[in-house]
């Protein structure tokens, strides 16, 4: 048996979907029990709202201790050690610090650790300070996703692939169109669904 291509397996789940739905899973020759919902016919570029353009405000630049720090408690999160960067950053760099490497560091460890609360409240400010992170969109899309916000993640993760960090070659781009996909079908926006896999299996394909 020949292996479909990534492609045709995503064309076959839309159909599939939409044959569910409009028939409510009745037999051929039944009367179809619902009609095909309209959002299940509108694409990713028709989604609303429309994406802001990115932003980013003037700040003032952290002093060499605090960039020390910082790059030190990034690789203690990234090594899973979190508590340790957590802590790093909260004696080293001051606690009003207003930046958005500061704050998205600290937020990303924070989530690490489950305090969920507080690294949304990190995050929220990073994304505010500099909406063009892809590393921020998708954590929050990830909060949003964990406290059954559906709508908020969705139009966080299209965020996240708006972000010029978003390159094919990114390994956060294919999580959060993955991570996108799952939300929209869940939803029942199963054209912008399909998009989403269709990109993905893309990526899967050439790397």
């Amino acid at each position: 048996m020949s292996r479909l291509p990534c492609d045709s397996w995503g064309v076959l789940f839309f159909c599939a979907a939409v044959v569910g739905a409009v028939t409510g899973g009745c037999a051929p020759g039944e009367t179809p029990l619902e009609p095909l919902p309209a959002r299940a016919t509108v694409g990713l570029g028709h989604l609303a709202p429309a994406i802001p353009a990115p932003t980013k405000a003037p700040v003032e630049p952290l002093d060499e201790l605090a960039e020390k720090a910082i790059d030190q408690a990034e690789q203690l999160i990234a090594a899973g050690k979190a508590r340790k960067g957590v802590e790093l950053l909260t004696q080293a760099v001051d606690e009003g610090t207003d930046h958005p490497r500061f704050l998205r560091t600290l937020g990303l460890g924070q989530m690490q650790l489950q305090q969920h609360d507080k690294a949304r409240k990190n995050l929220l400010r990073a994304a505010q300070l500099d909406s063009d992170d892809l590393e921020v969109q998708l954590a929050l899309g990830k909060l949003a996703i964990g406290a059954k916000q559906h709508q908020e993640a969705i139009l966080t993760l299209r965020v996240a692939l708006s972000c010029t960090g978003a390159v094919d070659e990114e390994p956060a781009t294919g999580e959060a169109l993955l991570l996108l996909a799952q939300q929209l079908h869940a939803q029942g926006y199963w054209t912008a669904s399909l998009e989403c896999y269709r990109e993905l299996c893309a990526l899967i394909e050439q790397y």
